[in-house]
């Protein structure tokens, strides 16, 4: 399983009927790319990034030293403004929007760590500069022209406002008729496998969730405004998520405080990466299922509203395979995300051929995460799982399934149960081994007099309390 094969598509001589006939394009596209994808995506385009990202860091550096000493109007800046300019342009055209960030001594363009300093400066005398307005990143949401890059140098030139320069910083921009380069505050962006010796991996689960949120409507909302979509952000931020680990009761406790669509995009991707992992899948794999399941509703934004009208629904698969096949080339992480926003609505059984591995996963994992939904069933999620079983073999791969209901267990996290001595508790853990498949850990929501836990009360039902029934609210 730990492969996508090029059989895993369907071949260009498969019977179809009833698809739009672009679908039958891509996937005929495909079946050959994938042939000849030698290396993954991802590692070729962080290569260029951190190429084009170094000259990036530089560049901006230069100019901000240059405009201690000259006006930015002043002709010292025409060759170093054409390159800064030349030199985003080609990265937008690979990335869409692009993000250099400094964090204490290292420079980050779209979260691939970039060399600076050796032949500029001392590594974080680029932060210094920045954070003289109180900035610690910079979005080129577009190619800038070369006004709006002398704006920019000129308003770095001021002195900083003392109540709040990045916002006035931000006013000059605008004033300048800047509108494509956004500022960020200076802000902690630990990369996974970069912490101290001894550092906690994710000390606290509530920053990962929120940062993971974060990442998720960035790239839902450049999506929606037609900017490429830069899977690079979403592959740190996969990474972070799995060196959190999923079986962390925390990951599953934490309340969504994210927009719908990108709260179900991100319960999707932690049903879609247990399910991986617990099916043996490698790191890598790992890391690009998490992207495709973050994308995998991405054909959604293509249209005037996330997830309106039947005729959306029916078409977002080939809209999303369409918005991710933009990017050039076909490699093998391209080719995997691009399958799966095809096939995650496909029939194990179905008369086209074997939905892609990715496909397969991702239909357990959102029609999982639907049922439970009020606006898609409102099922509890053990009332989901046991549906679902009906559906093993034909609508679902029964391999795949049998290793979800095994992870998952007799009450996934999120049921809840009243307990016969009258508390209603919240499941919280996946299963650890066999012998706990029916008595998860859990967190106490009401008590017996029908009232909330003044602080938080944990249950493990291996050592307490005895199931009564199944609840699908707290109403």
């Amino acid at each position: 399983m730990a492969d996508e094969r090029p059989n895993d598509a369907p071949s260009a001589s498969a019977p179809v009927q009833g698809p739009a006939d672009a679908e039958r394009v891509v996937q005929d596209r495909l079946a050959h790319a994938i042939e000849r994808a030698q290396v993954g995506e991802d590692r070729e385009l962080a290569q260029e990034v951190r190429e084009r990202g170094e000259q990036l860091a530089n560049l901006i550096y230069g100019l901000l030293r240059t405009s201690r000493l000259y006006a930015a109007e002043n002709k010292a800046f025409d060759s170093p403004v054409t390159d800064l300019a030349t030199c985003v342009a080609r990265l937008t055209s690979r990335l869409g929007p692009v993000t250099l960030v400094c964090v204490q001594d290292q420079v980050y363009v779209n979260d691939v760590r970039v060399r600076f300093g050796e032949k500029s400066g001392k590594p974080g005398e680029l932060g210094v500069e920045l954070g003289k307005h109180n900035v610690g990143g910079i979005t080129f949401q577009a190619p800038p022209t070369d006004e709006h890059i002398r704006a920019l140098v000129g308003g770095f030139s001021q002195a900083p406002d003392p109540a709040s320069p990045r916002a006035a910083l931000a006013r000059f921009l605008e004033k300048h008729g800047v509108r494509g380069i956004e500022l960020g505050g200076i802000n902690r962006f630990p990369k996974v496998g970069e912490r101290s010796a001894g550092e906690s991996v994710a000390h606290d689960v509530r920053e990962v969730i929120d940062r993971a949120d974060e990442t998720v409507a960035a790239v839902w909302r450049n999506a929606a405004a037609g900017h490429m979509i830069n899977a690079l952000a979403l592959r740190r931020m996969v990474a972070e998520l799995l060196a959190l680990g999923t079986d962390d009761d925390a990951v599953w406790k934490a309340d969504a405080q994210a927009p719908p669509h990108v709260a179900h995009a991100m319960r999707v991707n932690l049903l879609a990466l247990t399910i991986g992992k617990a099916a043996g899948l490698p790191e890598s794999v790992l890391q690009d299922l998490g992207v495709a399941a973050v994308l995998h509703d991405v054909g959604y934004t293509a249209g005037d509203e996330l997830g309106e009208g039947a005729s959306h629904v029916a078409s977002h698969p080939v809209r999303g395979a369409r918005m991710l096949a933009v990017r050039r080339g076909f490699h093998e992480a391209k080719v995997r995300r691009i399958l799966a926003a095809l096939h995650h609505h496909r029939d194990h059984d179905d008369r086209r051929g074997k939905p892609s591995l990715f496909g397969r996963i991702l239909r357990i994992a959102e029609d999982f995460d639907n049922y439970c939904r009020p606006t898609g069933g409102g099922l509890s999620p053990a009332e989901a799982l046991v549906g679902m079983m009906a559906g093993s073999g034909t609508r679902y791969d029964p391999v795949l399934l049998q290793v979800f209901v095994n992870r998952m267990g007799r009450f996934p996290p999120g049921t809840l149960i009243e307990l016969e001595d009258g508390r209603v508790v919240e499941t919280t853990s996946l299963v650890d081994s066999p012998a706990q498949f029916a008595t998860p850990r859990a967190r106490v929501r009401v008590m017996p007099d029908g009232q909330p836990p003044r602080n938080e009360l944990l249950v493990d039902l291996a050592a307490e309390g005895r199931p009564r029934r199944l609840l699908r609210s707290l109403d």
